[in-house]
């Protein structure tokens, strides 16, 4: 929302080849690699990952993915994620009624 990569936010997924950002999945990936993932690792994101992250997320060994928000590549996301046997998710918070007696 504040910029960020305009190929990355363009949607178009044959430029996300040449992006030069780092998305925060994939500095996860690298900052814990497959070692430290185990084998019951699960990642928590704010959006769904992009196509990209997918494929390293599988290639980690991650067989969980929680997100929030939507990604408009989700469709193909999803594919390569259940293609690799990674569990998805969408983590949607609601706050429980309050009752106030006055």
């Amino acid at each position: 929302f504040n910029g960020g990569c305009p190929r990355c936010n363009s949607g178009d997924s044959n430029s996300l080849h040449s992006c030069l950002c780092l998305h925060a999945e994939e500095n996860a990936l690298l900052e814990a690699g497959r070692d430290r993932v185990g084998p019951n690792g699960i990642l928590y994101c704010d959006t769904c990952p992009c196509l990209t992250c997918s494929v390293k997320i599988v290639q980690t060994g991650i067989t969980e993915v929680v997100y929030s928000q939507s990604y408009r590549m989700d469709e193909e996301s999803f594919k390569v994620l259940k293609a690799g046997g990674v569990k998805v998710r969408q983590f949607s918070f609601v706050q429980e009624p309050r009752i106030i007696n006055l």
